[in-house]
This record gives structure tokens, sequence and C-alpha cells, in this order.
């Protein structure tokens, strides 16, 4: 029972993982660039189309 439990525990976490890598890099650089250029970082941002994340959203 604890093995198949850690399946799907595993199975859950891959189907997870499962994000957008444009998106991801956007948001990788905004939070690389918060700090030392916050006016980059927002552009960056507001060019993410807001229905790509919708799906994230929703899981949390």
């Amino acid at each position: 029972m604890k093995y198949l439990l850690h399946i799907i525990a595993m199975c859950l976490l891959l189907a997870g993982c499962g994000r957008n890598s444009k998106t991801d890099r956007q948001m990788n650089m905004a939070d690389a660039l918060i700090e030392s250029r916050p006016e980059s970082s927002l552009l960056i941002l507001d060019k993410i189309d807001a229905g790509t994340l919708a799906p994230h959203i929703s899981k949390l």
C-alpha cells in the first residue's frame, strides 16, 4: 500500500511539473532583474499572457 501511494505521489508530481517553458523563462528573467532593473522586470511580466498562468493558479 505504501509503495502504491509513492507511485501515485510521483505521478502527481510529474504531472504538476509540466509548465509552459516560455513563461518559466520569462518569470526567471524577471526574477533575476527585479533587484537591479525593476522597470525591465515589470516590462517582462507585463508581456506574459495571463491565460498561460491560469492553469497553474487554479492548482493553488
